[in-house]
């Protein structure tokens, strides 16, 4: 089984790595690369070295690679994080993400008028045009591929084949909270203390969840949210 981790202290050595590489939002960037790689600690993500304009990014992405990856997650929390606010769209919730790079590389290969776009804004052109600025669709499970309601997630996980989904899930909700705060000074909601490894987060997560079934009609995240700000209530 691959390494577990503290999400929040990689998260720093990855933004550190990162920010030699890219001019904005590192942190951010950092942990959507690493929640989209959780538990696979050895593998590069090298953003910077796709191609610069949006056709050649299609045709270096076919087929998709990390890289490619990792540009789109970086493309999505740029624009969610810059100052002023942009306007572009991100891949909704509900979208497995794994379909949403596919996706946006296919539709830049079937659409040559973007080959003088820059790749951030052929990246931007295509999410807008896929799901039209949808903040979700409902799938019936979330983006990492996990039933979308609590209930039927925390059966889910009840399956060890599908730990790694779950652990994704719970890490995601508790980095993103870790992150807002970083970059924007305030959070809605807490993350686990620094120091909780992914094991504990997810087991403490889950066993809460179980226990407390009012929540079984929420959406996943707003449940994980709920579990970790009870269980450490803004440290």
């Amino acid at each position: 089984m691959a390494r577990i981790f503290s999400a929040h202290a990689s998260l720093q050595r990855c933004a550190r790595t990162i920010e030699k590489l890219r001019g904005v939002s590192f942190l951010m960037t950092a942990a959507l690369i690493l929640i989209a790689g959780a538990l696979m600690p050895n593998r590069a993500w090298a953003a910077a070295d796709v191609p610069a304009t949006a056709q050649k990014f299609a045709v270096f992405c076919t087929p998709l690679n990390d890289a490619c990856r990792s540009k789109i997650i970086g493309v999505q929390m740029d624009s969610s994080f810059s100052t002023p606010p942009a306007t572009d769209c991100e891949v909704p919730d509900g979208i497995e993400h794994e379909e949403g790079y596919k996706a946006i590389v296919s539709w830049l290969s079937a659409h040559p008028e973007t080959a003088s776009m820059s790749t951030e804004d052929g990246i931007n052109a295509a999410i807008k045009a896929l799901w039209n600025c949808q903040k979700s669709i409902a799938t019936g499970h979330t983006s990492w591929g996990a039933p979308d309601k609590i209930g039927a997630f925390v059966t889910f996980c009840a399956d060890a084949k599908n730990y790694v989904i779950c652990a994704n899930q719970i890490v995601e909700a508790s980095t993103n909270a870790y992150a807002a705060q970083a970059l924007n000074g305030k959070s809605d909601h807490c993350s686990a203390p620094d120091g909780v490894e992914t094991k504990e987060l997810t087991v403490k997560v889950l066993a809460w969840l179980k226990d407390h079934t009012e929540v079984n009609g929420q959406d996943t995240g707003t449940g994980i949210t709920a579990a970790i700000d009870h269980l450490w209530p803004c440290h």
